[in-house]
């Protein structure tokens, strides 16, 4: 309260001089150049003369009441405590300025205030009040987001007294408030522990991307620290075919082998600099390309008959198309649209009217580290 009575009072102040201060000059531009410039006519020295004007002029408009100008009685005198009238030149500053003739005079004041504080002091009284009824008492923005805070809360299981707390809490930081609704939206974590990462420094300061990643990981149930790694990972693929997984942006998701192996295959191709790879006819699988992916699964405990199969046949554009939708698949469950970049881009060839495949990554993004064991 005496915070808010001392601002009120403050402002009330300001506004009553400024007022004030408005008034008296619009007095000085309608009583200074008539007086003035009746003085100058046959003047012999026109700087002496204004000296002259303005100890006559001040005491004039001293001795004037200004209760007509006066806002509200908060002020209870204003006197002219210096008027000093010159010739003016640029880029000279003026408080008044008027021309005579050819010339422009001007004239600088300043002003001693005597206010009735008791007038001032009683209004700031009844201001502060009616300002503390209105915030206590009706609606406000707050108020409002409170209560759909604590509704929506309620609603995730919460009884009222926790969620009317958390709600307060909420609805008093926007920043806050719109990052815990992301993770609310985004993460299946209780309201609490959102609430936990939505106050972290380091949570804040993630980017939109970032934040998207962030819910990735915790809806795969990593740990709040390791989820925060995944969030500030690089945009980087790796390969770990010892654990049958790969990294994606730092967070590990397994596949099954024989798409693991295709996709380790495919990103050889990118890291390399290959170009991107055109599906073989049905009428002739590439056995080339088969045996080398063959050898892959040979060495990293491939299944048996894929492995016979692109022995014995080689790379068929069906099984190429199978294993890409696959993987496809398995990474969309995962990630959502943030699996975009880490799948293919597809053309179809102009020579040969069959599609061409690659990973859409570029090569410095894609880490082959299979970790052999």
């Amino acid at each position: 309260m005496s915070v808010l009575f001392a601002l009120v009072t403050a402002a009330l102040a300001l506004h009553a001089r400024h007022s004030a201060q408005q008034s008296l000059k619009h007095q000085l531009l309608n009583q200074i150049p008539e007086a003035v410039n009746a003085s100058l006519v046959n003047a012999y020295d026109t700087p002496l003369q204004l000296a002259h004007n303005s100890q006559q002029l001040m005491s004039h408009i001293n001795a004037t009441a200004f209760n007509a100008y006066l806002p509200l009685d908060f002020i209870q005198q204003i006197t002219l405590r210096d008027l000093t009238l010159f010739v003016q030149q640029p880029p000279q500053a003026a408080d008044v300025l008027w021309h005579y003739g050819e010339q422009l005079l001007g004239a600088n004041y300043t002003i001693a205030v005597q206010f009735a504080w008791f007038n001032l002091l009683g209004v700031s009284v009844l201001l502060s009040m009616l300002l503390l009824t209105l915030y206590r008492y009706l609606p406000t923005i707050r108020t409002q987001r409170t209560h759909q805070w604590q509704s929506d809360l309620v609603q995730t299981g919460l009884n009222k007294k926790q969620a009317h707390k958390l709600a307060r809490q909420l609805s008093a930081d926007p920043n806050e408030s719109e990052l815990f609704a992301f993770l609310r939206d985004r993460t299946q974590r209780e309201p609490d522990v959102i609430h936990g990462l939505s106050q972290q420094e380091a949570v804040k300061a993630l980017t939109s991307e970032q934040r998207e990643w962030l819910a990735a990981a915790l809806n795969l149930d990593l740990a709040e620290e390791d989820a925060l790694t995944v969030a500030r990972h690089p945009p980087q693929l790796t390969f770990d075919l010892a654990n049958q997984c790969v990294l994606v942006h730092g967070l590990r998701i397994t596949l099954a082998k024989t798409p693991l192996f295709y996709y380790y295959w495919y990103a050889q191709r990118r890291s390399a600099g290959e170009p991107a790879y055109t599906n073989p006819t049905q009428a002739k699988p590439d056995r080339d390309q088969g045996q080398q992916l063959a050898n892959i699964m040979a060495n990293w405990g491939g299944h048996q008959k894929a492995i016979k199969d692109l022995c014995e046949e080689g790379l068929k554009s069906k099984t190429l198309d199978q294993n890409r939708n696959k993987i496809k698949t398995e990474l969309r469950r995962a990630l959502g649209e943030l699996a975009t970049p880490y799948l293919f881009s597809g053309e179809r060839d102009a020579k040969t009217a069959r599609y061409r495949y690659c990973l859409a990554l570029t090569p410095n993004a894609i880490s082959l580290n299979p970790k052999q064991p």
